[in-house]
């Protein structure tokens, strides 16, 4: 039986070869820690907290630019230690302690949290300078590093934009290996600042983005993206953006994102059956559709023009309630015609399913 690790790494044939050369050679410590199966070292490591990237955010829960405790830090701060132990581990774990650019957790937040006061510009300034750190040490300290990048999870402040923002977008272009970009503020005021500083950057890897109305226009460097989550697009139970800002936003990925197959975060669009429309005719790609049976403009005959989709396979659906409550008439309505559009779309490579995903947990329905 294969041994599953919670932490899910795993090394070539070359990297384990490699392991066990140096340890044989005499050339790194052959007891104690550093002689531990580097899968090992990853299975411990695991249970320290990650920074989550967000890509599925139920829209009847609040959300807010993500800045996270100092505890957030300590799985990097590990790898990085650890990754200066010995040459067999600095080899080994190097290049995973860059594989990540996290910027969004700060020791300032809990000192801030514990004196109940507002986030101060200390801590908008640790993160900037965090961020251009990393920058530097990945694209000129250590410059074979930025091939290592696949994730880059960083909430934008105010302090210092105007030079920071663009530092960002030029380390950005240079990540070949990059695959998912999460960019948050929370400040629309820094709108401009991010629209001019990444105006003309292409960033044909990222596959997976998630960004915000102040950050959304990084959608139009990212015309390769297969799954975007616009976190607080629409009216909420906590925030009601502007109009015409959803709009804009929605256009931004309707102009650039044409290789799209999930699309999160519309799910209380103002006219459902229109933004299934344009997305019907603009991204033939889709394989997984969200739907809220809190949205009024949702119909039956909406859910079931879903059938549209060629590549459809799934379709989720939000409830604004807990797994034991009785369902509504009207969720049970949108319910079955989300059935009805599954079996109307062409044949599929794999299982068609239908995820019920309510404010405790998420129930699947194959069919």
């Amino acid at each position: 039986m294969t041994l599953c690790l919670r932490s899910g790494q795993g090394f070539t044939i070359n990297e384990v070869r490699q392991h066990q050369k140096a340890l044989l050679a005499g050339t790194a410590n052959t007891t104690g820690l550093p002689a531990l199966p580097t899968e090992l070292l990853f299975e411990i490591i695991s249970h320290f907290p990650s920074v989550p990237v967000t890509f599925d955010h139920h829209p009847n829960l609040p959300h807010n630019a993500a800045i996270y405790p100092a505890s957030y830090l300590e799985k990097h701060r590990i790898l990085c230690a650890l990754s200066q132990m010995c040459q067999s581990l600095r080899r080994s774990l190097l290049p995973y302690v860059w594989k990540k650019i996290e910027v969004c957790a700060s020791n300032y937040l809990d000192e801030e949290l514990a004196m109940s006061k507002p986030f101060s510009m200390n801590l908008a300034k640790a993160l900037a300078k965090e961020l251009v750190r990393q920058l530097e040490i990945v694209t000129i300290r250590e410059w074979p590093f930025a091939s290592h990048v696949t994730v880059v999870n960083v909430t934008i402040t105010e302090f210092s934009q105007q030079s920071v923002l663009p530092e960002l977008a030029r380390c950005l272009a240079d990540f070949s290996n990059l695959h998912t970009l999460q960019l948050l503020s929370g400040r629309p005021w820094i709108y401009n600042s991010i629209k001019v500083a990444f105006e003309g950057r292409i960033f044909p890897s990222v596959r997976t983005l998630v960004v915000d109305l102040s950050t959304y226009p990084v959608m139009a460097c990212c015309q390769e993206v297969r799954q975007v989550t616009a976190l607080n697009p629409c009216p909420s139970l906590r925030f009601i953006p502007p109009l015409d800002s959803v709009y804009a936003m929605f256009n931004q990925c309707l102009e650039n994102c044409f290789q799209l197959e999930v699309l999160r975060g519309f799910e209380v669009f103002p006219d459902i059956g229109t933004l299934f429309h344009h997305m019907i005719k603009k991204f033939p790609l889709t394989r997984i559709v969200t739907l809220c049976a809190q949205n009024r403009t949702l119909t039956p005959e909406n859910v079931r023009s879903l059938s549209q989709f060629p590549k459809l396979s799934c379709i989720e659906l939000y409830i604004n309630a807990d797994a034991n409550d009785p369902i509504t008439s009207r969720s049970q309505t949108i319910f079955e015609a989300a059935i009805v559009a599954l079996r109307g779309t062409p044949e599929v490579e794999g299982s068609q399913q239908i995820k019920l995903k309510f404010l405790d947990t998420v129930t699947t329905y194959p069919l």
